[in-house]
């Protein structure tokens, strides 16, 4: 069974940065992209996680803050229907 491009992206987008942080723990554009790849997953609470943890690395870090912002809405907004 063949999966759609987009979530290939997304897992080898993941994958990669994985690989990355395994090598270097602290490497905050590999966290960055983790959380991107968790978001577009729909996987927000590792997102969240990820985001948090770059903002906390680079706290002038916009594309992180925006991305986190907009995680937080998702969050709430799912547990509005719970």
């Amino acid at each position: 069974m063949l999966l759609p491009s987009i979530h290939i992206d997304h897992y080898n987008a993941r994958e990669m940065a994985d690989s990355a942080l395994a090598l270097e723990p602290t490497n905050v554009k590999a966290r960055f992209r983790r959380g991107c790849a968790f978001a577009q997953k729909g996987e927000l609470s590792q997102a969240r996680e990820d985001f948090e943890w770059t903002i906390r690395m680079e706290p002038a870090n916009s594309a992180a803050k925006r991305e986190l912002k907009i995680i937080l809405k998702q969050i709430k907004s799912e547990r509005c229907y719970i």
